[in-house]
């Protein structure tokens, strides 16, 4: 343990700074979002996702600034569209399944009804999730949070089995372009803690 201290002392921490954010960009906080860990906030969130796309068709950006903002249910994503959570910025979802959409879904082979992710897109392009990881200020990362194990009690309390895809998952079906880096199609039904940090 002394050894890994001293190895990452040697190393001093990485500047981070966010990518420039450039074309058309428009703040949740314009469309009445508030990061107080408190507020239900998909409305808002998705009229600054709504509005950008609309205004600049051909690429834009929407900045989730500084805060903790509580979205009720899922975030839909458009084409040729980046979501950034600046420096200190975190999505988190609700522990409630009523407040989730819920729609057809592609899993084993078939449709089924189930619950919408917390950020979710169908049949998309040049789309990407993008944020900060904080290096520079420990504990201040970008996050994407699904509260996945509230879900797990709820499934526990209610006697059964949790639902096919959580709302953690930041589902991408057929997409193309960047979550992180990567290039996803139709993501699998993991869930690995259900947090993302971003960076």
């Amino acid at each position: 343990m002394h050894v890994a201290l001293a190895a990452l002392a040697f190393f001093p921490p990485e500047t981070v700074v966010d990518p420039p954010l450039t074309g058309v960009i428009c703040s949740v906080l314009d469309h009445g979002a508030v990061g107080d860990n408190r507020t239900l906030n998909t409305p808002a969130i998705q009229a600054a996702i709504d509005t950008c796309h609309r205004a600049a068709p051909a690429g834009s950006t929407v900045l989730v600034p500084p805060g903790a903002y509580r979205p009720a249910a899922s975030i839909h994503l458009r084409s040729n569209l980046r979501l950034h959570l600046a420096l200190g910025a975190g999505l988190y979802g609700s522990s409630d399944p009523s407040d989730y959409s819920v729609s057809l879904q592609w899993f084993g082979g078939r449709h089924v009804a189930n619950f919408d992710a917390l950020v979710r897109g169908a049949n998309l392009t040049n789309v990407s999730v993008t944020g900060s990881n904080g290096a520079a200020l420990p504990g201040n990362a970008s996050i994407i949070d699904g509260v996945g194990w509230k879900w797990w009690c709820w499934a526990k309390a209610e006697g059964r089995g949790m639902p096919l895809y959580q709302p953690c998952r930041e589902k991408m079906e057929k997409k193309r372009d960047s979550i992180g880096g990567s290039d996803t199609n139709n993501e699998g039904n993991g869930h690995s803690g259900c947090r993302m940090l971003l960076g």
